[in-house]
């Protein structure tokens, strides 16, 4: 019998797993999947291995304490991850080599400047005409004289208020109307198809668009501009991120400790806390200790418990995979962040650059909201593919259609949890009505809290529950 089971095939699970068998456990891990790594497992195009558009790490955090002890980690606790960036450096670094990356970009108004929306660059601002920069710092004066209630600061220990108003509410509270209608709206409206997206102040980093304070912005219209530390983002000098995902697997499948299951969990029954009847497809297994990698949705179906009435929205994405000479590639980035509402794409990652490698070839993966591409190019795929070229050609990326050597289209219907009101009290029903059912059932991913789903917050996950169980 085997001291622990571990169901799940993301990142998380995967560590938790190697890391229990490096501390003497038996470990039984169920894949429900035939492949490893969730959506980090990328996609193949004619063998050329690409990722799911911006898949990054982040190991920048302005909480990073490399004293911090992993078991006091708290997922319900924001940002709590980041003060653990460093040992997930380390652990990730004692696998893979990283490459530290360019500054991501921003096109914005037909030019490229470091990027304003997720890379704290501030730079746009002295880049607006003079009416505009005067309007906006007018505003920004106006805020900082004014009520505080949805103040930026909040977002550290939300008041009611902050947390019942919309984001783009709060955004324009900070950012003044102006700014906010320039730059942010137009992003969200691309990513989520609404000029008024349902989104949670306090999680606006998951889709990427800031929450600056309006004292910071306003320094920009002055002789002295605060500066704000630059994020560093790291990608695998290999190429591609799912270079990770291959390595843990070999290490899974070399460790003595470690049996692999391929098969699905059908149902768990829980007598007292730490005993668990697991029924698979294929045979019946019996725990003492069992982890929970995947959704809680699931969880809930093999506990047999009550599901929600609606179910949990998801941000859906059309994938475009673009392969061509590097010598073709005529601007160079990293990330670009596509503001301008005339442009389908609302983000291209340049896997090759992110790499920091030389390659003749370089791979783009191109990020759209399939509803907005469906409208301006049709059902066709072969329709949809030459309007992403044409993007391409159009801010001058590429200059002609004939470079392109491999171009592939995939769209995912659900990718991640779109951080509204609505899918955040259906998260802690859900969580709640699971907590009398469970046992000790350990969870970590994208079951564990609302918010606490980061490649980051898998990584920490999955050590924790080795160092504190194992």
């Amino acid at each position: 019998m085997a001291n622990f089971e571990v169901v799940g095939n993301n990142i998380g699970a995967m560590i938790c797993a190697l890391e229990l068998a490096k501390k003497d456990n038996n470990v039984r891990l169920i894949n429900p999947f035939p492949f490893w790594g969730s959506h980090l497992v990328g996609t193949k195009v004619n063998g050329h291995r690409f990722d799911f558009g911006r898949i990054i790490f982040d190991f920048f955090s302005y909480n990073n304490d490399n004293t911090s002890d992993i078991k006091t980690y708290d997922a319900h606790v924001r940002n709590d991850v980041g003060r653990f960036y460093t040992h997930i450096r380390e652990y990730i670094e004692s696998y893979i080599e990283v490459n530290e990356m360019s500054t991501p970009q921003m096109f914005f108004d037909g030019k490229f400047t470091d990027d304003f929306l997720f890379a704290d660059s501030l730079n746009i601002l002295s880049e607006f005409d003079d009416a505009t920069k005067a309007k906006i710092k007018g505003e920004l004066e106006v805020i900082i004289a004014g009520d505080r209630s949805l103040h930026a600061s909040n977002k550290r220990n939300p008041p009611k208020k902050f947390m019942e108003t919309n984001f783009a509410a709060v955004s324009v509270a900070n950012h003044g109307k102006t700014l906010h209608e320039a730059l942010i709206a137009p992003y969200l409206s691309k990513i989520l198809e609404s000029d008024n997206p349902e989104l949670c102040p306090q999680y606006h980093r998951i889709p990427w668009v800031p929450l600056y304070y309006p004292e910071t912005l306003l320094t920009y219209f002055t002789a002295f501009p605060q500066e704000l530390p630059k994020p560093k983002f790291h990608y695998p000098t290999a190429g591609y991120f799912s270079i990770i995902i291959d390595k843990l697997e070999q290490a899974i499948k070399e460790h003595n400790n470690i049996e692999i299951i391929y098969d699905k969990v059908e149902g768990i029954k829980v007598d007292g806390e730490s005993n668990f009847a697991v029924k698979l497809k294929n045979q019946d297994l019996y725990s003492n200790n069992f982890v929970w990698a995947g959704d809680q949705e699931q969880l809930a179906q093999v506990l047999n418990a009550d599901s929600p009435a609606e179910e949990t929205q998801k941000l859906p994405i059309t994938f475009t995979f673009v392969r061509l000479k590097s010598e073709a590639v005529k601007r160079k980035f990293s990330v670009l962040v596509v503001v301008d509402a005339d442009q389908v794409p609302y983000r291209i990652t340049n896997q090759t650059n992110c790499s920091g490698i030389e390659d003749g070839y370089t791979k783009l993966a191109v990020e759209c909201n399939p509803t907005q591409l469906i409208k301006a190019a049709g059902e066709s795929e072969d329709d949809q593919k030459a309007l992403i070229i044409k993007s391409l050609v159009s801010m001058k990326i590429i200059e002609t259609p004939n470079v392109i050597d491999v171009i592939s289209i995939k769209r995912v219907d659900k990718t991640i949890r779109i951080p509204n009101r609505k899918n955040e009290e259906s998260f802690n029903r859900f969580y709640k009505s699971l907590s009398s059912l469970k046992g000790n059932i350990l969870q970590l991913g994208t079951s564990t809290d609302f918010v606490a789903i980061s490649i980051n917050d898998q990584i920490v996950q999955g050590l924790l529950i080795a160092e504190k169980y194992g």
